[in-house]
């Protein structure tokens, strides 16, 4: 009987995190929240939620490190540097594909969710 509990469990959190779309914060340089001292909770920035999202990515400008972008994206992309040319000034791309992994904050419902099957799943089997 345990067993089929664990089983059900890890169907669901597969489950969980195939229908959840991407979130990914979004700011721009200027805006507040949005500089090297990341702060979700400032005015500047919006979590954003979109399907067609498959990374998020934060954008450091190399002519200024403290104008920052983050968004999310439709294409994928790698972490890498790119060079300034006549149009642009040059800056850091980093990528990443979880939830909110453009910003500085710790997933605090994943852990939350995790302990709490963790103490299910131990309850259960006892």
């Amino acid at each position: 009987m345990s067993v089929n509990i664990i089983l059900i469990c890890v169907v669901l959190l597969i489950i969980q995190r195939s229908v959840v779309s991407l979130k990914c914060y979004k700011c721009s340089g200027g805006t507040p929240g949005c500089g090297p001292l990341f702060n979700a909770k400032d005015a500047g920035v919006t979590i954003v939620e979109d399907v067609g999202n498959i990374v998020c990515l934060k954008m450091v400008h190399l002519s200024n490190d403290r104008f920052m972008e983050r968004r999310g994206d439709t294409t994928s992309c790698t972490t890498s540097i790119s060079s300034p040319s006549a149009t642009t000034d040059g800056s850091v791309n980093y990528c990443c594909s979880t939830d909110l992994c453009n910003g500085a904050q710790i997933k605090l419902a994943s852990i939350m969710l995790g302990l709490s099957l963790a103490t299910l799943i131990l309850f259960l089997t006892k």
